[in-house]
């Protein structure tokens, strides 16, 4: 019978590789005895190193306007918003390529 330190069934988790390749591995086998353990103290471990986000970057973040940047030219823009028939359908049509639902080839 194969040893279940052998199965490859249960270290084919990638953070449990990522664990195994990282500096801190030998700490985790030696404090915590069970995989399941070590993980959860490992992911602890990953968590406390991301930097945190402040309440400036959050708001920051909140109202960060969009870039508009899409594959097409004024000229293609002008051509389309030309063809409106009505001042409705002229604001449909800003609207649709404010919003990206329109796409030129």
């Amino acid at each position: 019978m194969a040893h279940p330190a052998d199965s490859s069934v249960m270290y084919s988790d990638p953070t449990f590789q990522e664990m195994r390749s990282s500096s801190m591995y030998p700490f985790f086998k030696a404090e915590y005895k069970e995989v399941p353990d070590q993980l959860y103290a490992f992911h602890n471990y990953k968590s406390a190193q991301q930097p945190k986000t402040t309440l400036l970057d959050r708001v920051k973040n909140m109202f960060t306007i969009f870039r508009f940047d899409m594959n097409f030219t004024q000229k293609s823009i002008e051509d389309y918003l030309s063809r409106s028939r009505d001042h409705y359908d002229l604001e449909q049509r800003e609207r649709n390529v404010m919003n990206g639902n329109v796409r030129f080839a």
